[in-house]
């Protein structure tokens, strides 16, 4: 616990969040975005090749989002709110050089602080002016968490009919469970999970651990364990994945 406290307080730190004492009142500390996001990292190899990226080039927009979804990547993987932090300020370094990719960026980060209402309009702004899949995406997920399920499965519908792939399929099968439909939930996430490539172990790792979560509800926990575990042989260290065997 103490060293999950420690890796916290660092992406706290780094994000600007603390108050500087002075002698008359505190006052926020508001730093350079860039400089920000550039500052060292504990240990993640991902991150820092981007940020190496970002300090070759500093005009390049596609590096900075890059580093924006590898911030956002370590923030679910780790579960550490800090890491969204840092995305949402990487939003901001990217403001300039591509406003509808700091617009999909700053959403997501915003949607993973629990921001779901700001999240909403950061998404919508963008589905109006046409956006692709992953608008919809954020869009729905901020809708749904905030327990409007048939406007999240308006948002997950256009996703899917931009992108039918495995995501569009998970969602669509989080809209089922939520419904109250487990079968046709644990159908959709079988077909999410059997879409995901084997390369990808984190994305394997999570479709394996919700429909493990799934497969519970339905109490067979025999198959439940099977499916979890096999989760983890993908990616050992999958949070999701180790949630749903605790589950079980």
């Amino acid at each position: 616990m103490r060293a999950t406290r420690r890796t916290r307080l660092q992406t706290l730190l780094a994000a600007g969040l603390l108050v500087l004492a002075c002698d008359a009142a505190p006052r926020a500390i508001e730093p350079d975005p860039l400089a920000l996001v550039l500052a060292p990292m504990p240990a993640d190899p991902e991150i820092a090749r981007w940020q190496e990226r970002v300090r070759r080039d500093p005009g390049s927009a596609p590096a900075l989002e890059r580093l924006g979804w590898a911030f956002v990547e370590r923030a679910r993987s780790s579960e550490d709110p800090g890491y969204y932090a840092l995305a949402e300020w990487t939003s901001r370094a990217l403001a300039s050089l591509d406003r509808r990719a700091s617009v999909l960026l700053r959403a997501r980060a915003l949607h993973g602080q629990h921001r779901f209402a700001e999240a909403e309009r950061a998404a919508r702004s963008l589905t109006r002016e046409g956006a692709g899949p992953f608008a919809w995406a954020v869009l729905g997920d901020a809708l749904l968490d905030q327990g409007r399920v048939d406007e999240a499965a308006t948002a997950y519908e256009r996703m899917m009919s931009l992108r039918p792939d495995s995501q569009a399929l998970a969602r669509f099968a989080e809209v089922l469970f939520v419904r109250g439909d487990l079968a046709g939930a644990t159908e959709a996430m079988r077909h999410s999970a059997r879409a995901v490539g084997a390369r990808d172990a984190d994305a394997y790792a999570w479709t394996r651990a919700r429909l493990a979560t799934f497969v519970l509800h339905g109490g067979a926990l025999d198959t439940a364990e099977a499916i979890a575990r096999d989760g983890l042989r993908r990616a050992p260290a999958s949070v999701d994945a180790l949630f749903a065997l605790g589950r079980v």
